[in-house]
């Protein structure tokens, strides 16, 4: 018999998405994200920094996930959403926010609809089901996750500076 940890359930294994997801969205920004961004913000951000921050996102992501379908520790679960709050949830809400409030596309909005948005309620549902994480202690991982990306974005939207990367 194998050991619970070992061997993931089918729901747990499409955990292993979440850096093809990203990855999805990337190449849809790699169209003219940047150029949006540094109309919009001061200091403009080198494609160098944003190349080096998305690969180090890309290898947090499958990080992440391959060490959840291997282990499903709860703490781990929690530090998952966590970083899928940043990552997915609230970057995605910021490229949608920001498609309405300056009525234009803005490069990743369609995979933040598509992909990032409902990804994130499946690797919550997942996390919750599998990991044994109370809903309470979900939103509460979620919302630490969440805060440095909604700072970056409201600093970006309101002030057009950028405050992290």
């Amino acid at each position: 018999m194998y050991s619970q940890g070992v061997i993931a359930s089918g729901s747990i294994r499409l955990l292993a998405l979440a850096p093809l997801v990203f990855l999805a969205h990337f190449v849809e920004e790699a169209f003219g994200f940047l150029d949006w961004f540094n109309a919009l913000v001061e200091p403009d951000m080198a494609p160098r920094t944003f190349y080096v921050v998305n690969g180090f996102a890309l290898a947090v992501t499958a990080l992440l996930a391959a060490a959840a379908i291997r282990w499903r520790d709860h703490n781990l679960g929690l530090v998952l959403i966590a970083w899928l709050s940043f990552l997915m949830l609230t970057n995605g809400a910021l490229h949608i926010t920001a498609s309405f409030m300056f009525a234009e596309y803005v490069p990743g909005a369609i995979t933040s609809v598509v992909l990032y948005l409902p990804f994130f309620v499946f690797a919550v549902v997942t996390i919750c089901r599998e990991f044994e994480v109370q809903p309470r202690a979900a939103m509460i991982a979620a919302a630490i996750g969440a805060a440095p990306m909604l700072l970056q974005g409201v600093s970006v939207l309101v002030d057009g500076r950028r405050l992290l990367w």
